[in-house]
């Protein structure tokens, strides 16, 4: 009887744990690749910080998402590549991970996910909650049992046919600065990290195998130091290219330069986007890399109210939560053109508000 429980318990075990040794990430670059078919004028939306807790308004936040969804399509005409940018998740369950995927599938538009540093708090485990995500329709979000720090590291390529086989005109690559693999199953405790070397070198692995001159956006969660030492500069007198709001202390220190932007900027990254910092759009151009928050995409948790005379620097004529989406318009030739859409719900109806950088 002591073996059969003994066994049940490792089974258990190995089912919440996954099994056998993790695979070396150098040793299969090409499994961490998706591709879709590139066109100049190809539009990114970049969804932020969701929060779906235990006390969401599903209907009524999947409304809102939505909209702005439908927002972007009557202004752009088209969306070819949702990018959602951590802590979709706080304290959920596996209705509300159910929930999310099935609105994301009901847009019928490619979409990937990154983890933010609340994910992790929910009721499934970590391997359930990659699984699930990996099932949508539309999903291109990976997950590899790898030796590579984070749950969603990978790389979506843009080439000429959307085949592997075709040239790649652009590279997005999402990196997971917000888990670790030593989450557990039913955790309400939250992990925090950064951007790792070995994270970096598996960038720069996946850039070299296109080429260097490959114009690459990075997207990720947690804020990095360079954001931090460029607005320092900015605030000691540096004439850098600057716009949005900068609402919230940065949740990270200068001295946190990410290896990424050093290795980068000299080999193809254009921008950097990232998550997080709720009340923070701040977007800078720093050392010919353009770095920048995203726009939270919901009302749950907190949102950040910018005044009517704040509205007025990037010329809005009234008040607004900070709460939409950021969107990106790439081009032949590695530009992009960036705007911030500002949504809110009001009591004599829905506002929204296009800012360009």
């Amino acid at each position: 009887m002591k073996k059969v429980i003994i066994a049940i318990l490792l089974s258990a075990v190995l089912f919440l744990t996954g099994c056998g040794e993790p695979v070396a990430w150098r040793d299969q670059p090409e499994a961490y690749v998706k591709n879709l078919a590139y066109k100049d004028g190809f539009v990114v939306v970049q969804m932020s910080d969701l929060h779906w807790d235990v006390a969401t308004d599903v209907p009524a936040s999947r409304a809102f998402v939505t909209g702005i969804v439908n927002e972007v399509l009557n202004e752009k005409g088209h969306i070819d590549l949702i990018v959602w940018t951590g802590d979709q998740f706080l304290s959920a369950t596996r209705a509300h991970v159910r929930a999310f995927v099935d609105m994301m599938d009901s847009f019928e538009i490619p979409y990937t996910i990154v983890f933010g540093n609340h994910d992790m708090q929910g009721f499934y485990s970590p391997e359930w909650l990659s699984d699930y995500l990996e099932s949508g329709k539309y999903s291109l979000f990976t997950d590899i049992y790898d030796d590579l720090p984070g749950r969603s590291n990978y790389i979506v390529n843009l080439t000429k046919d959307g085949t592997a086989d075709s040239e790649v005109c652009w590279q997005l690559a999402m990196l997971d600065s917000g888990v670790t693999k030593n989450d557990t199953a039913f955790t309400l405790s939250m992990s925090y990290c950064n951007l790792t070397e070995e994270q970096v070198d598996w960038w720069q692995v996946q850039h070299d195998a296109v080429g260097k001159d490959v114009p690459c956006i990075a997207y990720y969660h947690v804020v990095e130091g360079d954001i931090v030492q460029a607005w320092n500069e900015i605030e000691n007198g540096a004439e850098l290219k600057h716009k949005f709001f900068q609402h919230e202390k940065f949740s990270t220190s200068p001295d946190l330069l990410e290896r990424l932007f050093e290795a980068g900027k000299d080999q193809g990254l254009k921008a950097v986007f990232f998550g997080h910092d709720h009340s923070s759009d701040l977007t800078v151009d720093y050392q010919g890399v353009t770095i920048g928050y995203g726009v939270k995409s919901s009302q749950e948790l907190y949102t950040t109210f910018i005044s009517k005379e704040e509205a007025e620097t990037v010329g809005l004529s009234e008040g607004f939560e900070l709460t939409g989406a950021s969107v990106v318009t790439l081009h032949d030739g590695g530009c992009f053109d960036l705007e911030h859409l500002y949504y809110n719900e009001k009591e004599d109806g829905v506002w929204k508000g296009w800012v360009k950088y």
